[in-house]
């Protein structure tokens, strides 16, 4: 009776202590996922899991208004190299002014002086116009300080609207995900070029914009205000509508040049001119000759102007990412640990295997939901990392405790519980064992 109550309680007692290391281990295990989440180790797969869902997302819906006039191969062939006299470029500004364009934005730098004629002739035009942005563009930035500017002539900039800035960081892989939409150098603001044209269009000042630590608050005058999300680094996320040639209208330079001159003279466009008015056109080069071509989670090469657009189109329509931020996919990484070690404890080999198998999709098909659905960025890489870390751990866990516990159970069936010798039931069979040797070597 003694004896049978102490094996209960022995039993009892190991029973426990396997219960308390399996929490012990998922509570390392979600640590260590905590970690390795924090220390960005598979940031790289994180964001190629984001590619993958734009690409599986497909076309988004784009302002028809916002009209791209690129400046292509077919312009260069017809114009000459690059860089051209800045005539052209006062030809086209007046064209779209007459064409009743609403706004003109030149992702171009005019940094330097070249004829004077022409410098003034783009200037003046320029002023006439009422409606032009011209890009600045930052050598060296470090998060949203920067130290040394590249910008438009004097006589341009003075002449323009407002004055954008056009500079981009990549990321680690050289792929254009992320930017800025405000950068400061000695305490003055200067606002991404699309960015600021959409606040032209809502009519707020940008001095009036609210940056917040993981959001702007954009205070549209008679109408419902804008929140814009960012991430915890205060950065946009650039909801990439679809690739190049599926995305917004574009027209060449050429183009609508030659269109202007038959419109001049009361003949039938090339193109229909009628695109034109109230449009946002933005003015860039997509030639892949050039060096303006960005590697982005839709397309390997895309002119940098289209950035622009893109971020304007999310802004207008009131279409932004939503990065969940550090807090949640954490949380989601605590949440996943105490699921998988609910079904581990509760159910056999094949039924756990199959059931983190579903887990894992779940996540992956949850995450791309709430992409396609939301515009919602979670972490997808880390949460599978936990789960089959998870799930292999804890099967080398249960592998280790069925082994110890044949061993017991083998000590208990082969000795004498009070002497601690083999009883003579195994006495008998390692005897046998022993004849049965002696007469193969005989």
């Amino acid at each position: 009776m003694s004896n049978s109550f102490l094996s209960s309680i022995a039993s009892k007692l190991a029973r426990d202590y396997i219960l308390t290391s399996k929490w012990v281990l998922a509570l390392v295990l979600t640590i260590v996922a905590t970690t390795v989440y924090s220390g960005g180790v598979f940031d790289r797969l994180d964001h190629l899991a984001l590619d993958l869902s734009f690409k599986i997302r497909g076309r988004q819906f784009t302002n028809p208004k916002i009209v791209i006039v690129e400046i292509a191969e077919d312009s260069i062939r017809k114009i000459g190299r690059w860089p051209w006299d800045r005539k052209w470029h006062a030809t086209i500004v007046k064209a779209l002014k007459d064409f009743g364009a609403k706004a003109i934005a030149f992702d171009i730098l005019f940094s330097e002086e070249h004829d004077p004629t022409s410098d003034n002739l783009l200037a003046k035009v320029i002023e006439d116009a009422g409606n032009v942005y011209v890009p600045a563009a930052f050598n060296e930035m470090n998060g949203d300080r920067v130290a040394r500017i590249v910008d438009s002539i004097p006589r341009l900039r003075d002449a323009a609207r407002r004055e954008g800035n056009i500079s981009v960081q990549l990321d680690p892989d050289g792929i254009l995900r992320r930017l800025r939409l405000r950068v400061m150098l000695d305490d003055k603001p200067f606002y991404q070029l699309g960015f600021l044209m959409a606040l032209d269009e809502f009519g707020i000042p940008p001095e009036d914009v609210e940056f917040r630590k993981r959001s702007v608050f954009l205070p549209v005058p008679g109408n419902p205000d804008i929140q814009i999300p960012l991430t915890d680094e205060g950065e946009f996320l650039i909801d990439w509508p679809g690739l190049w040639t599926e995305s917004f209208r574009h027209v060449s330079f050429i183009d609508v040049v030659y269109a202007y001159t038959q419109w001049l003279k009361g003949e039938d466009t090339r193109i229909p001119v009628s695109m034109f008015d109230g449009a946002f056109c933005i003015i860039g080069v997509s030639a892949t000759g050039l060096f303006d071509i960005r590697a982005t989670p839709v397309e390997s090469a895309y002119p940098a102007v289209g950035v622009n657009a893109a971020v304007m189109n999310s802004v207008i329509e009131k279409k932004f990412l939503r990065p969940v931020g550090d807090r949640i996919n954490i949380a989601i990484l605590w949440i996943l640990s105490a699921i998988i070690f609910l079904v581990m404890l509760r159910s056999n080999y094949l039924e756990t295997m199959i059931l983190v198998a579903l887990l894992a999709a779940g996540v992956a098909a949850a995450a791309l939901a709430l992409f396609v659905i939301g515009g919602i960025v979670i972490s997808v890489v880390y949460p599978l990392f936990l789960i089959f870390t998870s799930y292999l751990s804890m099967t080398a866990f249960h592998q280790i405790i069925i082994s110890v516990e044949k061993n017991r159970l083998m000590r208990l069936a082969t000795t004498d519980a009070l002497t601690g010798l083999y009883n003579i039931a195994h006495f008998k069979r390692l005897l046998q064992a022993e004849l049965s040797s002696a007469k193969i070597r005989t």
